[in-house]
């Protein structure tokens, strides 16, 4: 029963990384469309693809935000508080609620654990291959849109009290499992497969500063939506030290031996 409860976690923490956000190593290459609307909008100037590009550029000097990441679909609804640092290692902190209980999920290179201080920490150890973190950072699914043949400006918009600009668009599944290796893609093409997806259509808000305020994704009937609610400040994850870590096999093994 402990390791289907676990089983179940992780791969619910998994599917919001590998589904909602995807791995950072390498965005996706631009469509063909994509570079024609760029090179149509050198002549009056940047264009929608300009601009989300300057988007991605910016987010890369991003120290530390903190978003929520709401998901409905099926008549459920579950939200995600999530809080990234890049130092002293990137670490990723994700915060749900499962079955009235609230969940704690770090992500750190290739090891995802789970817990808390007062109750313990347990690690799953994922394979070798982009981190984690990387996987579960809302961040990287804005570096996904410059994969978008066509970004579409839509007025103006403020999100939680901040003045933005609204860009609406989509790219194809195919661009982003072409991002993916192994095991995560083989999850990826799995998770895309049940919801019967071949493109993900999007919604930008982004701010003054050239950050994303929030960004609204819709596949196969389920709708996600991330609001970043704020850049560069003190954001602090206790990441356990490898001495409160227990592993779920030895978890399980000391269970089953009593």
């Amino acid at each position: 029963m402990l390791r289907k409860r676990v089983a179940v976690l992780v791969g619910s923490a998994l599917a919001l990384a590998l589904t909602g956000c995807g791995s950072a190593d390498a965005p996706a290459e631009e469509a063909p469309e994509a570079v024609e609307q760029t090179e149509a909008a050198e002549n009056g100037g940047a264009g929608p693809l300009d601009r989300i590009r300057g988007v991605v550029d910016q987010t890369e000097s991003v120290e530390s935000f903190r978003a929520l990441v709401s998901s409905t679909g099926s008549g459920a609804v579950s939200d995600v508080e999530v809080a990234y640092v890049s130092t002293p290692e990137p670490t990723v902190e994700m915060v749900m609620v499962s079955e009235g209980e609230e969940i704690t999920v770090l992500m750190r290179g290739s090891e995802m654990v789970t817990g808390s201080a007062a109750s313990g920490w347990m690690s799953i150890d994922g394979d070798e291959g982009p981190g984690l973190e990387e996987a579960a950072n809302p961040m990287t699914e804005v570096e996904r849109l410059i994969a978008a043949p066509e970004v579409e400006e839509a007025g103006t918009e403020e999100v939680n009290g901040v003045e933005t600009t609204k860009y609406t668009g989509a790219y194809s599944v195919e661009d982003v499992l072409a991002d993916l290796e192994g095991e995560e893609r083989t999850i990826a093409e799995q998770a895309y497969a049940e919801m019967g997806v071949s493109e993900v259509a999007f919604t930008l808000w982004v701010d003054g500063d050239g950050l994303p305020r929030r960004l609204d994704s819709e596949m196969g009937g389920v709708s996600n939506s991330t609001e970043f609610l704020e850049f560069n400040g003190p954001v602090e994850i206790d990441y356990p030290d490898a001495s409160e870590i227990t592993s779920l096999d030895e978890l399980v093994d000391g269970l089953e031996g009593l």
